[in-house]
């Protein structure tokens, strides 16, 4: 019975091995309420990684228009696994609920 088992388990992880490179990472961005952060205001990140690829580098922007202006907040990830998911901050030197704000994934490299 356990050996049935095992066997059942390596033929799946060895499909899994085999058809992840076939896959390419599907991003979901999802962000919080900006809450101050010393003089700045934090808008805490997570990005999920739906697909079956797991990404590095992984650069993302967030955009905060308002009052007549315009400013930009980047971070990049070091990785974020193939199904999972990694949480991160943007700052900004005002408060991004009192305008618009768009937050995106720029791009990632293959690791």
């Amino acid at each position: 019975m356990s050996a049935a088992l095992v066997c059942a388990l390596l033929g799946y992880l060895g499909y899994e091995a085999l058809t992840a490179r076939d896959g390419v990472p599907v991003f979901v961005v999802e962000t919080q309420a900006p809450r101050p952060a010393g003089e700045q205001f934090l808008v805490p990140v997570t990005v999920r990684n739906e697909g079956r690829r797991t990404a590095a580098a992984v650069e993302i922007e967030g955009r905060f228009e308002g009052g007549g202006e315009s400013v930009v907040s980047t971070v990049t990830l070091d990785y974020v696994p193939a199904r999972g998911e990694v949480d991160a901050g943007l700052l900004f030197p005002q408060n991004p609920g009192k305008g618009t704000l768009t937050v995106r994934v720029l791009g990632y490299a293959n690791p």
